[in-house]
Protein backbone atom coordinates (compact mmCIF):
# COMPACT_ATOMS: atom_id res chain seq x y z
CA UNK A 1 0.00 0.00 0.00
CA UNK A 2 2.63 2.53 1.04
CA UNK A 3 4.52 4.32 -1.69
CA UNK A 4 7.33 6.70 -0.81
CA UNK A 5 6.92 10.22 -2.13
CA UNK A 6 10.44 11.65 -1.97
CA UNK A 7 10.74 15.41 -2.00
CA UNK A 8 7.06 15.98 -1.23
CA UNK A 9 6.06 18.47 1.42
CA UNK A 10 3.89 17.45 4.36
CA UNK A 11 0.26 16.79 3.45
CA UNK A 12 -2.16 17.85 6.21
CA UNK A 13 -5.31 15.74 6.13
CA UNK A 14 -8.23 17.25 8.01
CA UNK A 15 -11.43 15.80 9.44
CA UNK A 16 -14.22 18.02 10.82
CA UNK A 17 -16.94 16.36 12.93
CA UNK A 18 -18.00 16.43 16.55
CA UNK A 19 -17.71 13.28 18.65
CA UNK A 20 -21.45 13.07 19.18
CA UNK A 21 -22.76 10.73 16.49
CA UNK A 22 -21.04 7.42 15.75
CA UNK A 23 -22.20 7.67 12.14
CA UNK A 24 -19.40 10.23 11.62
CA UNK A 25 -17.03 7.24 11.87
CA UNK A 26 -13.85 8.93 13.08
CA UNK A 27 -12.44 5.45 13.61
CA UNK A 28 -12.27 4.89 9.83
CA UNK A 29 -9.83 7.79 9.53
CA UNK A 30 -7.77 6.44 12.44
CA UNK A 31 -7.48 3.03 10.76
CA UNK A 32 -6.52 4.67 7.47
CA UNK A 33 -3.87 6.69 9.30
CA UNK A 34 -2.50 3.44 10.73
CA UNK A 35 -2.08 2.08 7.20
CA UNK A 36 -0.08 5.20 6.36
CA UNK A 37 1.94 5.47 9.56
CA UNK A 38 5.22 4.76 7.77
CA UNK A 39 4.67 7.67 5.41
CA UNK A 40 6.17 10.69 7.15
CA UNK A 41 4.79 13.03 4.49
CA UNK A 42 1.24 12.77 5.87
CA UNK A 43 -0.19 14.24 9.08
CA UNK A 44 -3.75 14.34 10.41
CA UNK A 45 -5.87 16.80 12.36
CA UNK A 46 -9.37 16.18 13.73
CA UNK A 47 -11.53 19.20 14.56
CA UNK A 48 -14.55 18.43 16.70
CA UNK A 49 -15.91 18.86 20.18
CA UNK A 50 -16.97 16.20 22.65
CA UNK A 51 -20.62 15.86 23.70
CA UNK A 52 -22.02 15.16 27.16
CA UNK A 53 -21.10 11.49 26.76
CA UNK A 54 -17.34 11.25 26.05
CA UNK A 55 -17.35 7.48 25.52
CA UNK A 56 -17.11 7.63 21.72
CA UNK A 57 -14.29 10.18 21.87
CA UNK A 58 -12.41 8.02 24.35
CA UNK A 59 -12.83 4.95 22.14
CA UNK A 60 -11.38 6.77 19.13
CA UNK A 61 -8.43 8.07 21.14
CA UNK A 62 -7.78 4.59 22.52
CA UNK A 63 -7.92 3.13 19.00
CA UNK A 64 -5.32 5.66 17.85
CA UNK A 65 -3.11 4.65 20.77
CA UNK A 66 -3.48 0.91 20.05
CA UNK A 67 -2.66 1.41 16.38
CA UNK A 68 0.38 3.54 17.25
CA UNK A 69 -0.83 6.68 15.47
CA UNK A 70 -1.70 8.82 18.48
CA UNK A 71 1.30 11.04 17.76
CA UNK A 72 0.37 11.41 14.09
CA UNK A 73 -3.20 12.58 14.70
CA UNK A 74 -3.80 15.94 16.34
CA UNK A 75 -7.12 16.17 18.20
CA UNK A 76 -7.80 19.91 18.55
CA UNK A 77 -11.33 19.75 19.98
CA UNK A 78 -14.07 22.28 19.35
CA UNK A 79 -13.03 25.33 17.34
CA UNK A 80 -15.22 28.36 16.76
CA UNK A 81 -13.21 29.42 13.70
CA UNK A 82 -13.37 26.26 11.61
CA UNK A 83 -12.56 28.18 8.43
CA UNK A 84 -9.05 28.91 9.68
CA UNK A 85 -8.43 25.19 10.13
CA UNK A 86 -9.94 24.35 6.75
CA UNK A 87 -7.65 26.86 5.09
CA UNK A 88 -4.64 25.23 6.75
CA UNK A 89 -5.62 21.74 5.55
CA UNK A 90 -4.51 20.30 2.22
CA UNK A 91 -7.24 17.66 1.98
CA UNK A 92 -10.51 17.27 3.89
CA UNK A 93 -11.88 13.80 4.63
CA UNK A 94 -15.35 12.63 5.56
CA UNK A 95 -16.15 9.08 6.71
CA UNK A 96 -19.82 9.71 7.40
CA UNK A 97 -22.54 7.17 6.75
CA UNK A 98 -25.65 8.23 4.82
CA UNK A 99 -25.24 12.00 5.06
CA UNK A 100 -27.66 13.95 2.87
CA UNK A 101 -25.45 17.01 2.54
CA UNK A 102 -22.19 17.39 4.48
CA UNK A 103 -21.85 21.04 5.48
CA UNK A 104 -18.21 20.52 6.41
CA UNK A 105 -17.48 19.22 2.91
CA UNK A 106 -19.26 22.16 1.28
CA UNK A 107 -17.26 24.56 3.43
CA UNK A 108 -14.05 22.76 2.51
CA UNK A 109 -14.89 22.94 -1.19
CA UNK A 110 -15.67 26.64 -0.86
CA UNK A 111 -12.19 27.05 0.67
CA UNK A 112 -10.66 25.40 -2.39
CA UNK A 113 -9.85 22.07 -0.76
CA UNK A 114 -10.14 18.68 -2.46
CA UNK A 115 -12.33 16.30 -0.48
CA UNK A 116 -12.26 12.56 0.07
CA UNK A 117 -15.63 11.23 1.12
CA UNK A 118 -17.78 8.13 1.28
CA UNK A 119 -19.79 7.13 -1.74
CA UNK A 120 -23.01 7.18 0.27
CA UNK A 121 -26.02 9.35 0.98
CA UNK A 122 -26.21 12.60 -0.97
CA UNK A 123 -22.44 13.16 -1.07
CA UNK A 124 -21.93 11.92 -4.67
CA UNK A 125 -24.38 14.61 -5.81
CA UNK A 126 -21.85 17.37 -5.13
CA UNK A 127 -18.47 15.61 -4.84
CA UNK A 128 -17.37 14.60 -8.33
CA UNK A 129 -15.13 11.57 -8.08
CA UNK A 130 -11.80 12.23 -9.77
CA UNK A 131 -12.66 15.87 -10.43
CA UNK A 132 -13.40 17.80 -7.22
CA UNK A 133 -12.23 15.01 -4.94
CA UNK A 134 -12.40 11.27 -4.46
CA UNK A 135 -15.11 8.88 -3.31
CA UNK A 136 -14.51 5.57 -1.56
CA UNK A 137 -16.76 2.80 -0.16
CA UNK A 138 -18.17 3.30 3.33
CA UNK A 139 -16.02 1.79 6.12
CA UNK A 140 -13.22 0.86 3.69
CA UNK A 141 -10.19 2.29 5.50
CA UNK A 142 -7.81 0.70 2.99
CA UNK A 143 -9.49 2.50 0.10
CA UNK A 144 -9.42 5.73 2.11
CA UNK A 145 -5.70 5.29 2.76
CA UNK A 146 -5.09 4.82 -0.96
CA UNK A 147 -6.97 8.02 -1.77
CA UNK A 148 -4.97 9.97 0.81
CA UNK A 149 -1.74 8.53 -0.51
CA UNK A 150 -2.62 9.55 -4.07
CA UNK A 151 -3.17 13.10 -2.87
CA UNK A 152 0.17 13.07 -1.06
CA UNK A 153 2.04 11.81 -4.11
CA UNK A 154 0.25 14.12 -6.56
CA UNK A 155 0.13 17.63 -5.07
CA UNK A 156 -0.62 19.18 -8.45
CA UNK A 157 -3.65 16.90 -8.81
CA UNK A 158 -4.80 17.86 -5.31
CA UNK A 159 -4.48 21.57 -6.09
CA UNK A 160 -6.36 21.14 -9.36
CA UNK A 161 -9.16 19.27 -7.62
CA UNK A 162 -9.31 21.98 -4.96
CA UNK A 163 -9.68 24.71 -7.57
CA UNK A 164 -12.48 22.80 -9.28
CA UNK A 165 -14.12 22.14 -5.91
CA UNK A 166 -14.23 25.88 -5.19
CA UNK A 167 -15.82 26.58 -8.58
CA UNK A 168 -18.39 23.82 -8.08
CA UNK A 169 -19.29 25.02 -4.58
CA UNK A 170 -19.82 28.56 -5.84
CA UNK A 171 -21.80 27.42 -8.86
CA UNK A 172 -24.04 25.01 -6.96
CA UNK A 173 -24.58 26.86 -3.72
CA UNK A 174 -24.35 30.54 -4.60
CA UNK A 175 -27.44 32.54 -3.65
CA UNK A 176 -28.37 33.60 -7.18
CA UNK A 177 -29.10 30.09 -8.57
CA UNK A 178 -31.27 29.32 -5.54
CA UNK A 179 -33.13 32.61 -5.91
CA UNK A 180 -33.77 31.89 -9.58
CA UNK A 181 -34.91 28.32 -8.86
CA UNK A 182 -37.39 29.40 -6.19
CA UNK A 183 -38.69 32.23 -8.36
CA UNK A 184 -39.17 29.83 -11.26
CA UNK A 185 -41.38 27.63 -9.07
CA UNK A 186 -43.62 30.64 -8.34
CA UNK A 187 -43.87 31.40 -12.06
CA UNK A 188 -44.73 27.80 -12.99
CA UNK A 189 -47.27 27.25 -10.23
CA UNK A 190 -49.05 30.61 -10.22
CA UNK A 191 -48.59 31.79 -13.80
CA UNK A 192 -49.52 35.17 -15.22
CA UNK A 193 -48.09 38.64 -14.90
CA UNK A 194 -48.68 38.78 -11.14
CA UNK A 195 -46.63 35.62 -10.61
CA UNK A 196 -43.82 37.07 -12.74
CA UNK A 197 -43.83 40.24 -10.65
CA UNK A 198 -43.77 38.25 -7.41
CA UNK A 199 -40.93 36.10 -8.72
CA UNK A 200 -38.89 39.14 -9.68
CA UNK A 201 -39.47 40.68 -6.25
CA UNK A 202 -38.38 37.42 -4.63
CA UNK A 203 -35.18 37.42 -6.68
CA UNK A 204 -34.38 40.92 -5.48
CA UNK A 205 -35.15 40.11 -1.84
CA UNK A 206 -32.98 36.97 -1.86
CA UNK A 207 -30.11 38.89 -3.43
CA UNK A 208 -30.41 41.79 -1.01
CA UNK A 209 -28.02 40.50 1.72
CA UNK A 210 -25.27 39.93 -0.84
CA UNK A 211 -25.93 43.34 -2.43
CA UNK A 212 -25.74 45.07 0.95
CA UNK A 213 -22.54 43.22 1.83
CA UNK A 214 -20.91 44.60 -1.32
CA UNK A 215 -22.15 48.15 -0.74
Amino acid sequence: LLVACPGRRLLLVGFVAHFVQRCKKHETLVRAAARLKNNDAIAFVIVGGVGPDPSYYNEVRELARRLSVAERIKFVGYQSDVASYLNAMDVVVSCTEGEACGLNLLEAMACGKPVIATNSGGIPEFVQDGRTGMLYPLDDDEALARCIERMACSPEMARSMGALARKRARAMFALQPHADAIASVYERVLGGARASAMAQALRVLLRLPAMLAKA
